[in-house]
């Protein structure tokens, strides 16, 4: 019999995205394997389609064998759900201009365009944002297009460049490459690397690569995908093994290089116990970090989910059509579910259950829970041709046990795995050895039958989705959120929870999140407030804080009374003042600016959802407030000469000639306006009232822009208004907005300070810009050491301010028109301030910025507390005309 190979030809299957067939008829040597079987190439053109092959079909299904009905049972015969098949387009937290909008408008950074735009490049992000898909979705085009012949553009890459269309994907999960080095090696070498490469291609029978992919390296042809630097056990073993990257990345230093790592894992040292896992800078930048999912692709995913299903025929028309738009509506309508959606895993994960119940759990404990369910029980029972339950529950069946016990033998494996070894305290995915399952399993039997767990063991492996074989005798769960809330599971049984799971939360954020689950799952399913309330005593005592770790304790405490949902843990008198203990201590934490600046960012953001003391009371917003009294302010800067007073190296031609304005006292907020102000101004109907809009701009408008995002964030600033905007609601408040002389000299402080803190150059501790690499707003006043010395906050960084002032030269005079309400100029109004996503240089004092009225990203405003006037003169005080220095 003749002996065909297939190379280049390309899947008829639509959206399968393989060049490989799936299945060929009679005698045929195919590439679809993830291990080569065929004979060896002819040719090196045909080495490159076998490796590329093989790599597309290592690559093309989706990574969670568990979210997949049919992938995991060795005897299916129907068609995988494949990365093609879903994948949506992610984005970075980072920004860039949008070229489509004139320059003027600041968009996400694709995650491929800074892949393509940094030969070298780190992607940070949560488990489950979607760093391995990503990886392994590139990999998949670059070795389908290479596998294919095909000439010109990349397809599924459209900002790849057509010059390295052909660049080889050569893949390392370094998690494999740790296990491989030797415990003899000290010192990191390229050769490290190399050897773990030429390892790989001999297990998949493709050493004839070997050359090729030297000489790729060598060339600069290559582009090395280096998986999961974080899931490496102990500390000195991921030095190591950041130190062999380095070393690899500098030997081949024309080659492409994409690495992965958690983010809280990608700390500088001092913010975990494990040291530095940073890679060069000078190598490989700072990181980016993947942006959770927005509407848009969340809706995306969903219909491309129900498609696939419709095409593989795992639903039929009818749930096709209705559910897509059931699930939707279900996540759109419940903030903690639409928060859970934005990560790519479990809006998978959510997707899986929809598919199943009809509906989606609120909470994320009853999500997963749900989730187990599908992956044990429902896959298990929807495999059986007679409709009873399949044979893993035949085999329980016959010690006497059902699917409940399973469950909680499994959780206790989980938690066992997770504690294995005091090193083995990191972020991946725990081995089990079959050995602990069966010794695990065995006791759920009358007479600890060894034969009888192997034999649901082998059930377990064939019919269901929540243990993977990921080597002959290791298994591990499909994801760590998975292993995460089984292990919550077990530390939540039993007597003395608050105390176990409060010593736990002293070995950082191994244990974070199994807590943050163990309490869902506490008040989700068992309803047990009592547990809850004894560990958030223990999270955050009456007591002040000693240290640092005291202080990522009362974060955790928030967290844990956001997953239980804030409503049911506070009643009664001990959930009420523990309640309010908690909000009272991270208050205190975010303005005496304890742990790092992103810690206390995100500390912050928990505030924010609790309801920040700060804004929740009106008693308290009357304490927002900075009376400046009246005085001379000085304006503007210059460069002109080098020994004057007021030189500043930074100073632009619009910013000269420094001069003295006369003001009246004031009053201006403490604050920018946050999202939790300006929701009421939108629930109030503030966007009906057209009394509010007298200077235009109301027919325009809806709410800000991505409003339904920034509701998740209630104290950050509200950014995306317009000028139109901020006058509107400054009026419906009983307020206006600064002139630019009120705002600067808010600002700068009585003297001349280039920046609100003094003479010192901005770094991350002091504001929120674009050095600090965060790409957002942050909760307003997390950064007290950048406070003007009037204490005026984030007047630096963060987010645009609007003036009421048109934009025009100065000197600065209130009565030239530039405070005329009604005034037009080509300029537009001014902006103060800078953002987060500009420079230094545009947060100092004197920076002039200015706009059309329209909204502009990362633009918003603060009040001052006068009346408001379509005349500002009045409110201006007592002024002298400007007096130039």
């Amino acid at each position: 019999m003749t002996t065909t190979y297939i190379t280049g030809h390309r899947n008829k299957v639509a959206g399968a995205g393989s060049v490989v067939a799936d299945r060929i008829a009679g005698d045929v040597h195919v590439y679809n394997q993830k291990t080569y079987q065929g004979p060896e190439p002819t040719d090196e053109k045909e080495a490159y389609r076998i490796y590329c092959s093989v790599l597309a079909n290592i690559a093309k299904n989706l990574p969670l064998q568990g979210l997949d009905m049919q992938s995991s049972d060795a005897t299916a015969d129907a068609e995988a759900l494949r990365i093609a098949d879903v994948y949506i387009e992610m984005d970075t937290t980072a920004r860039t201009v949008d070229e489509e909008d004139s320059g003027d408008k600041w968009a996400p950074l694709r995650v491929l365009d800074a892949v393509v735009a940094n030969r070298r490049v780190v992607l940070l992000g949560d488990p489950g944002a979607g760093k391995s898909m990503f990886v392994n979705h590139l990999m998949l085009r670059l070795a389908d297009h290479i596998a294919s012949g095909e000439s010109g553009a990349v397809n599924g890459l459209p900002s790849w460049p057509d010059t390295e269309a052909n660049c080889l994907p050569v893949p390392v999960v370094l998690r494999d490459f740790n296990a491989r080095l030797g415990s003899d090696v000290q010192k990191a070498e390229p050769r490290h690397l190399w050897d773990f490469i030429c390892d790989w291609l001999t297990k998949k029978n493709m050493d004839f690569m070997r050359n090729p992919i030297e000489r790729a390296l060598e060339t600069g042809t290559a582009i090395v995908l280096l998986d999961g630097l974080d899931e490496v056990p102990g500390s000195d073993r991921r030095s190591l093994v950041r130190d062999a990257v380095q070393e690899f990345s500098k030997r081949y230093g024309n080659c492409r290089f994409v690495v992965t790592c958690r983010v809280l894992s990608y700390q500088p040292p001092g913010n975990d116990s494990d040291g530095d896992l940073r890679l060069n800078p000078g190598l490989f930048g700072d990181g980016y970090e993947l942006a959770p999912f927005d509407d848009d692709r969340i809706d995306a995913f969903i219909d491309l989910w129900y498609g696939t299903l419709l095409r593989l025929g795992r639903v039929n028309n009818e749930r096709a059509s209705a559910h897509p738009g059931r699930m939707k509506e279900a996540v759109h309508a419940k903030p903690d579910v639409r928060r859970i959606a934005a990560n790519p895993l479990l809006l998978t994960v959510m997707a899986l259950v929809h598919t199943h119940k009809g509906e989606l759990p609120e909470a994320r404990a009853l999500l997963y829970e749900q989730a187990v369910d599908v992956l044990l029980y429902l896959w298990d029972q929807g495999k059986s041709d007679t409709g009873a339950k399949g044979r893993m529950s035949e085999v329980l069946a016959k010690a006497g046990c059902n699917e409940s016990d399973l469950k909680e033998v499994l959780s206790e494996v989980a938690y066992d795995a997770h504690i294995a070894a005091p090193e083995d305290r990191e972020e991946e995915v725990a081995d089990v050895s079959k050995f602990d399952l069966l010794q695990a399993l065995r006791v759920l039997h009358p007479t600890d039958s060894l034969d009888w767990a192997e034999e649901l063991v082998s059930a377990i492996q064939q019919r269901a989705g929540l243990l993977i074989e990921r080597r002959p005798d290791i298994y591990a769960f499909p994801h760590r959120t998975f292993q995460e809330y089984l292990v919550g599971c077990h530390l939540s049984r039993g007597s003395g929870f608050g105390m176990r799971a409060s010593e736990r939360a002293t070995e950082g954020d191994f244990w974070r999140i199994v807590i943050i689950l163990s309490v869902g799952r506490l008040m989700h399913l068992a309803g047990d407030r009592d547990k809850i309330h004894a560990l958030l005593a223990e999270l955050c005592p009456q007591r002040a804080p000693a240290d640092e770790a005291d202080w990522r304790r009362a974060w955790l405490a928030g967290e844990c009374i956001l997953e239980a949902g804030v409503s049911r843990l506070s009643r009664g008198a001990q959930g009420s003042e523990l309640y309010e203990r908690v909000r009272d201590r991270l208050r205190i934490l975010i303005e005496e600016a304890h742990l790092s600046v992103t810690e206390r960012s995100d500390a912050g953001s928990v505030l924010g959802r609790l309801g920040d003391p700060r804004f929740s009371s009106k008693q308290a917003r009357e304490s927002n407030w900075i009376t400046i009294p009246a005085c001379k302010v000085v304006m503007g800067a210059q460069k002109t000469d080098s020994n004057a007073k007021n030189y500043d190296s930074d100073a632009q031609d619009r910013e000269s000639p420094v001069h003295r304005v006369q003001l009246g006292e004031y009053t201006i907020g403490k604050y920018p306006v946050t999202v939790c102000e300006y929701r009421e101004f939108v629930e109030d109907g503030g966007y009906r009232n057209k009394e509010l809009w007298k200077w235009g701009g109301w027919e325009e408008f809806g709410e800000p822009e991505d409003w339904e995002k920034q509701k998740n964030y209630p104290n950050r600033p509200v950014t995306g208004v317009s000028w139109y905007e901020a006058v509107a609601y400054a009026k419906w408040a009983g307020c206006r907005l600064p002139t630019e002389a009120e705002w600067e000299r808010a600002a700068r402080g009585p003297g001349v300070n280039k920046w609100p803190w003094g003479e010192k150059v901005p770094n991350p501790t002091l504001l929120n810009f674009d050095v600090s690499n965060i790409g957002s707003p942050t909760p307003v006043g997390i950064y007290p050491d950048g406070a003007s010395s009037d204490g005026c906050m984030d007047m630096a960084g963060n987010a645009w301010e609007w003036c009421s002032s048109l934009y025009e030269p100065y000197p600065y005079n209130a009565d030239d028109g530039r405070e005329d309400m009604e005034g037009s100029d080509s300029e537009g109004r001014v902006l103060r301030g800078g953002s987060c996503n500009f420079s230094g240089r545009g947060a100092r004092c004197a920076y002039r910025g200015s706009s059309s009225y329209l909204r502009r990203a990362c633009s918003g405003f603060r009040v001052v507390a006068s009346p408001f006037s379509s005349s500002l003169n009045s409110d201006l005080g007592a002024r002298s005309a400007p007096t130039l220095m």
